[in-house]
């Protein structure tokens, strides 16, 4: 009869643990640029992790409908941290770009001549006035040899298509890349 209790106890226990989990919607920064350059620099640049501002740096997908008050999607989540998904988003770019003669994210035996360093402010899905729209404050910095080559900051707000979380998925991939693609530009006109 002990065995029977124990076994009873043990199988209340274990199925109160087993929960339904909530199901998510889960979403990628997804986008392939156009820029590619006539001038390839025999350099190696190497694309550090971005930097994301405070609570932007989490899998959340956060949107406002009032100033300075953000909140996370319930049910809508990044399928990996922005920094990450940025990071090889930015790789992909400028390989695609052909414009250095080598691009890494990783340590690698090549010693990296420049670094491209990416900060992200903000990143948010903005409800007003019944409409919305993808927010992005990013800055960059190009650095060879501890010298700062370009600076370049970016604000844009690109009104979704749809007024949901996918619309705004979407919204924002077209700034990123529209931003990326006017990055790239600005680096094979400076001077290296």
């Amino acid at each position: 009869m002990k065995h029977y209790a124990i076994l009873l106890i043990l199988l209340l226990l274990t199925g109160c643990s087993v929960k339904n989990s909530p199901t998510f919607n889960t979403y990628a920064i997804d986008f392939h640029t156009q820029s590619k350059t006539s001038k390839t620099i025999n350099k190696t640049i190497f694309i550090n992790q971005p930097y994301i501002n405070g609570a932007f740096a989490t899998k959340n997908i956060f949107y406002t409908t009032k100033a300075y008050e953000y909140d996370a999607y319930a049910k809508n989540r990044w399928i990996d941290f922005p920094s990450s998904m940025l990071q090889l988003q930015l790789t992909q770019a400028f390989a695609q770009a052909k414009l250095f003669k080598h691009q890494s994210m990783s340590s690698s035996r090549l010693t990296p001549d420049i670094y491209l360093n990416t900060v992200v402010n903000k990143m948010y899905h903005l409800h007003e006035r019944g409409e919305s729209y993808a927010m992005l404050s990013m800055s960059f910095e190009l650095i060879e040899k501890g010298n700062l080559l370009l600076s370049k900051q970016i604000n844009r707000r690109l009104k979704c298509k749809e007024n949901t979380p996918y619309g705004y998925v979407q919204a924002l991939n077209e700034v990123l890349k529209m931003s990326i693609e006017e990055l790239i530009k600005e680096v094979a006109n400076t001077s290296l």
